[in-house]
């Protein structure tokens, strides 16, 4: 929408994402510290966790593009890399609409090469098609990843809207990389 190369129904189908919600939109900060969001988070992370990120995702019919794969600690860049997120089907999303597709077990590999720029950043090389799964969920349904799980989301061809909410939360103990030094 914003090149041009694609036009909305209309302006709310034309917003790809929000970030930032629980900071500025008390509902979306309710969810974030939930206590059985929190409580999973501290089962997975320990006792001392920070809600590190808040996202909805939105993909419009027909023109909703693809994310492209990736692993999320490229993005935060945090060590050690004890993050992970919680994604929340809003609406059902499947191979059609642009469910999540993951690469089971391959955050025991690490973080891997990305480059490229704006919404192209990614992997630089893109998983094996016969190592995909998609993961359609129901609307409610919410799954749980390592922020080194390879994931992508593909277009929407369907008709309907895929929306979902994404919350990443961390040990407190982690801290930001800057070019291999770690900073708090």
């Amino acid at each position: 929408v914003a090149d041009g190369t694609v036009e909305a129904d209309s302006v709310e189908l034309a917003v790809r994402k929000l970030s930032r919600m629980a900071l500025h939109n008390p509902l979306f900060r309710r969810i974030g510290f939930d206590p059985r969001l929190v409580g999973i988070a501290t089962q997975i992370l320990g006792p001392d966790v920070t809600l590190l990120q808040t996202m909805a995702l939105m993909k419009p019919p027909h023109i909703g593009g693809r994310k492209v794969w990736h692993q999320d600690n490229y993005y935060f860049r945090l060590t050690p890399a004890e993050i992970f997120g919680f994604w929340i089907a809003c609406d059902d999303a499947d191979v059609e609409n642009g469910c999540m597709h993951v690469v089971p077990g391959s955050a025991s590999s690490g973080l891997r090469p990305h480059g490229g720029e704006g919404d192209d950043r990614g992997l630089l090389e893109a998983p094996s098609p016969e190592t995909v799964v998609p993961v359609p969920l129901q609307s409610g349904d919410g799954m749980i990843f390592d922020s080194h799980v390879c994931h992508h989301t593909p277009n929407n061809t369907s008709q309907r809207r895929r929306r979902a909410l994404q919350y990443h939360y961390a040990a407190a103990r982690c801290r930001r990389v800057e070019d291999g030094v770690s900073s708090p």
